[in-house]
């Protein structure tokens, strides 16, 4: 690793970063429905993924990715892919968001980011009924024909507003991420 970058990777405040790498991999988990592998917690991911580029065996080259966020934050994705794949991941997905809510423990920063998320969710979903009522069902653990059964939507219209919450959920996780490391 050459100096340049390791004076710039030394002046990080590393214990902010951790709790945001961190928060990042909750909600990447939760979005994407992945339990982590048995003995992992989401701050084990954060901390090899800066081990990684810390070693080398993750190069960040800042030409391609000045922002060492958004690299962190694909060495983790990259982390909990391989970590599934192996196969000492057990079950990959897990069913309703509320099960994904138990499924890492959380920590305060984790929950604060969480009520966070969910307010700018909430703002973001504005003028869409059936997508709001869909993130609440799931909030509250519904399966989609749960959720169609419940309120009477057609099922189609509950899985179009799921993958409208999911491109809405990520932006909305993009732009925090990008705003809570950059302050």
């Amino acid at each position: 690793m050459n100096e340049g970058l390791l004076k710039i990777l030394d002046a990080q405040d590393w214990d902010d970063v951790i709790i945001k790498l961190t928060a990042y991999v909750v909600q990447y988990c939760k979005w994407k429905q992945y339990r982590l592998p048995k003995g992992l917690e989401a701050e084990d991911i954060a901390l090899s993924a800066i081990e990684k580029i810390y070693t080398g065996e993750r190069a960040w080259d800042l030409e391609k990715e000045p922002d060492l966020q958004n690299h962190l934050q694909s060495v983790t994705n990259s982390i909990i892919i391989n970590e599934l794949r192996s196969g000492a991941a057990g079950e990959k997905r897990i069913d309703g968001i509320a099960d994904q809510y138990h499924a890492v423990e959380n920590t305060a920063d984790e929950e604060l980011y969480s009520k966070q998320l969910d307010q700018e969710i909430a703002e973001a979903m504005r003028g869409d009924p059936v997508m709001c009522l869909v993130y609440k069902a799931l909030k509250d653990g519904l399966a989609p024909r749960e959720i169609a059964d419940e309120y009477a939507v057609d099922i189609l219209q509950v899985r179009l507003a799921q993958k409208r919450l999911r491109r809405l959920a990520e932006k909305v996780i993009d732009q925090l991420s990008k705003v809570n490391y950059h302050e």
